[in-house]
This record gives structure tokens, C-alpha cells and sequence, in this order.
């Protein structure tokens, strides 16, 4: 079968061997941050420069057992493995960007795959002139590989927008390019928002979403998908809080969100626990019930809008302290029906979820295949996409996921039809509402 892959980050595509290579043919890589790191999260400091200097086959088994993800954990720990492709992958390098393009290309090529969107993420030291070099190369390499595969493969470009106040300034760069770049304008098809969560609320992105959409409908032939992580990690916040930051991203505009755990995740596996979050994420929260009251009664969950209010009263004179939230039957009941009534939200607006397995599994510490989301989403008719977020450092591919799910959800025939259908429903140029941009 061919498949396509609409989430995918470029560099987390890096397999085991080209990093390798590419560590090695490199004199002075500072290891520092990438071993710090390492240590915090796994309590293990490996020494870089004394493993590349081991023998071939010897260095290269202890590279990958630094660098591949094959157990569960948690964001932090990914985070520090993805570190070492920082170290090594600098972005320094224009050209050695183009060459990982095409390795990253050739293989996906082989695995079958038709279509794929790639993210990529700028450090924040990355001024205009670089980021114009590395976005115009990614996307001219990218372009020059499709040709050669007389466009049997279609690989397509999105550029992640820091959730910090350099988002704004990156996509007007973007923007910029493409009017001068027709190839650039071809080949990006999206933006994404990544990296971190905690402490970026949707409602932070407001103005910006505006401006995305507002462009797309000025100039339809070069309009952006917004593609939006979001429900994948939330220590910081209740459940209810993860489950309406998914909500309030779909209103915003979002065209696919990226993991959203929080809304397919069973609420039972909170019985009992205590979570806690900042009174202004509470107070979102309240206002979040207040505005959906009658929606949510009707679900059958119980709220108290005077009890709110005066709640909402108290807060106010508490900033900067955190709230205690214990869940008992009661509460988890509750958030079952949140989420549902966000994923009937997401169904009735035709909201793609981007389900990862082997990513959910272990950055989302998911124990056992049968209490992954994808199959509630299914199961609710959500509309899902699946990606293979990154392959390299999970040691995986797509047709590897499409496998596991065939394996481990006893999915319908009906069902993986519709996942297969949907890479085409829901690609980036479509949900858009993209108008045809030739090549030139």
C-alpha cells in the first residue's frame, strides 16, 4: 500500500545511521547541553566524544542506544533525546540542511509513501537572512526530489511558529518569502505550532490565527493549514483544562491538531488522583463553564453558575497561587462527558486529530495499546489522520503504524479505510482551501 504522512517533523526523521554519519564527519560538536541534559533526564551521562571515537560498529550500537526512544516516559525525556539531534544538526549550515532533506526524501520514498508534510522548528537565534537560506533550500530541494520522482512523491513543507513572541515575527518572514519564492509559496502548504505546551495557552495564539486566516482568504493560492499540538502534555493543568485548551484551539481555527490525549484519554485512569493547576488557568475554566452552560447541563454534567461566580470572585484576589483538583467519581464522569462533547465539536466541524501511536505511547507514558485515544476517536467518529511524528527517534515508519494498529486496535475494515481516506481529505493544500499554485 502507499501511504502519506501528514505529521512528521523533518529532523525527528534523522534514522540512527545518517546522524551517525553526520556526528562523525564533524571535528567540534559541543557536547555540553546535549549531555546535561541527557543526565537530568535519565539520571545516565553518556560521554559523546569517547563513544564517536570507539571503533565503527561498536560506536555505532552505543549511538543508538543514546539516541533511539523504545520506552515509555515522558516529554522531558524525549526533549532530551531530541537534544543530540540539536547538538549535531546544527542549522548553521544551509548545505548540510539540503543534504539531510534528501536523505530524509530517498528514504521515506522507499517506504512507499506518496505525500508527506514535514515541520520544522528555527532556534530563536536564527536571524531573517539564515532562515530565508534554510527555508528556501528545504523547499528547493524538496521540490527538485518530487521532480525527480516525476511527482510520484510529493513531499510539502511546514514551517512551526515559536508559541513565544517570535511566532508573529517567523510567519511574516514566511509570508515575505513566499511572494518572492514561487517554489517556497509550492511547496508550503502549512504552519504548525510545537514544541513545549505548558504555559502557552490557545488563546495566546488569538490575533495571530486571525492573521493566518485573514491572509488565506486574501491570497487563496498560497493559503496556510494551521496545524496545532495540543492535549499532548499537561502536568501542569486538570484534565478538564487540557480537555478545553482542545476545544478552544478548534475554535480558533485550527485545521488538524496535533496528539489532543486529553480528549481520547480515559478519565478513569485519574480516579483517586490529585492534579493541580495556576488559579488563572482556573478562572479560564470557570469562564469556559459559565460560557457553555447550557451545553454541558444538557450532557449531564452539574454546574453551578452561582457557586462559579463567587468562586471566580475569591480567585481573583489569589494570583499567582495554584488550585488543588481531586478527582472522584463524580469528576471523572464529568470529564468523559467534556470530552465528549468536544469531540462531537471536532466531528461537526470537520477537525482532523493527528493520532501518533508509537509517539503516544511513549512520550504519553500510554501503558497498554487498548487505552490509546485513537480508537475513542474512532469510536465517536472524530476525524483522524495518522503520523509518525518522529520515526527516527522512534525507530519507526508509517506503514510500521499502520501495522500496529491493524495489530493491537482489531480495527474495522470500514475503519482503516477511513484512515486511509482521510491522508487525502485532510491534507494541508485541501482543508485550507488552497487554490491550484502550479510549479513553475
Amino acid at each position: 500500500m502507499s501511504y502519506s504522512d501528514l505529521h512528521v517533523h523533518l529532523y525527528g526523521c534523522l534514522t540512527s545511521d545518517i546522524l551517525y554519519e553526520l556526528a562523525r564527519s564533524k571535528q567540534n560538536i559541543s557536547w555540553q547541553f546535549f549531555e546535561n541534559g541527557f543526565e537530568q533526564a535519565f539520571q545516565f551521562r553518556p560521554d559523546m566524544g569517547q563513544l564517536l571515537s570507539l571503533p565503527q560498529n561498536q560506536g555505532f550500537e552505543e549511538f543508538r542506544k543514546v539516541y533511539l526512544i523504545t520506552e515509555n516516559g515522558d516529554f522531558s525525556q524525549f526533549q532530551a533525546k531530541f537534544n543530540l539531534i540539536i547538538a549535531i544538526a546544527s542549522l548553521r549550515d544551509p548545505e548540510e540542511a539540503g543534504w539531510l532533506v534528501r536523505k530524509i526524501c530517498k528514504n521515506h520514498h522507499a517506504e512507499k509513501l506518496i505525500h508527506v508534510e514535514y515541520r520544522m522548528l528555527f532556534p530563536p537565534w536564527v536571524d531573517q537572512l539564515l532562515f530565508n537560506q534554510l527555508v528556501q533550500t528545504i523547499c528547493h530541494e524538496m521540490a527538485r526530489y518530487e521532480e525527480s520522482t516525476s511527482n510520484a512523491f510529493e513531499p510539502r513543507f511546514s514551517l512551526s511558529l515559536p508559541r513565544t513572541e517570535s511566532g508573529p515575527i517567523h510567519y511574516q518572514w514566511l509570508r515575505a518569502l513566499m511572494q518572492a519564492d514561487h517554489t517556497v509559496a509550492y511547496i508550503t502548504t502549512s504552519v504548525d505550532f510545537c514544541f513545549i505546551e505548558e504555559g502557552f495557552p490557545p488563546k495566546n495564539q488569538r490575533l495571530l490565527f486571525q492573521k493566518i486566516l485573514d491572509d488565506n482568504r486574501k491570497k487563496s493560492e498560497q493559503a496556510l493549514a494551521i496545524l496545532y499540538h495540543v492535549g499532548e502534555s499537561f502536568g501542569d493543568k486538570s484534565l478538564e483544562s487540557a480537555i478545553r485548551w482542545i476545544h478552544e484551539s478548534a475554535e480558533l481555527g485550527a485545521h488538524r491538531l496535533g496528539h489532543a490525549l486529553a480528549l481520547g484519554i480515559n478519565p478513569e485512569l485519574y480516579q483517586g488522583q490529585t492534579s493541580r493547576e495556576t488559579v488563572a488557568e482556573r478562572m479560564d475554566q470557570i469562564d469556559y463553564d459559565l460560557k457553555y452552560f447550557q451545553e454541558l447541563t444538557q450532557l449531564g454534567i452539574m454546574i453551578d453558575r452561582d457557586h462559579l461566580q463567587s468562586e471566580r470572585k475569591k480567585l481573583q484576589e489569589m494570583s499567582g497561587q495554584y488550585i488543588e483538583c481531586v478527582y472522584d467519581a463524580n469528576r471523572v464522569d464529568a470529564c468523559k462527558k467534556r470530552q465528549d462533547f468536544v469531540m462531537d465539536y471536532l466531528k461537526s466541524h470537520q477537525v482532523c486529530v493527528e493520532s501518533c501511536p508509537t509517539s503516544n505511547m511513549r512520550i504519553g507514558n500510554i501503558q497498554t495499546p487498548l487505552r490509546h485515544p485513537l480508537k475513542r476517536f474512532l469510536e465517536r467518529n472524530v476525524p483522524v489522520v495518522i503520523g509518525s511524528d518522529d520515526p527516527g527517534l522512534f525507530g519507526v515508519s508509517l506503514p510500521a503504524e499502520m501495522d500496529w494498529i491493524r495489530s493491537n486496535l482489531y480495527l474495522s475494515v470500514e475503519n482503516m479505510s477511513d484512515l486511509s481516506g482521510n491522508t487525502e481529505r485532510f491534507r494541508s493544500e485541501i482543508i485550507s482551501g488552497r487554490t491550484l499554485l502550479k510549479k513553475q
